[in-house]
């Protein structure tokens, strides 16, 4: 769980710096992981 969450934050960080359409595909990629992520804690 903290591997993946630390993935996730570095390539939240990552797309701030490209481009918006890859900013839209890698934000819809984080948000399954970080709602994956909620569930299981909940």
């Amino acid at each position: 769980t903290t591997t993946t969450t630390t993935t996730t934050t570095t390539t939240t960080t990552t797309t701030t710096t490209t481009t918006t359409t890859t900013i839209s595909s890698n934000y819809n990629n984080n948000n399954t992981i970080e709602v994956n992520l909620l569930l299981k804690l909940l």
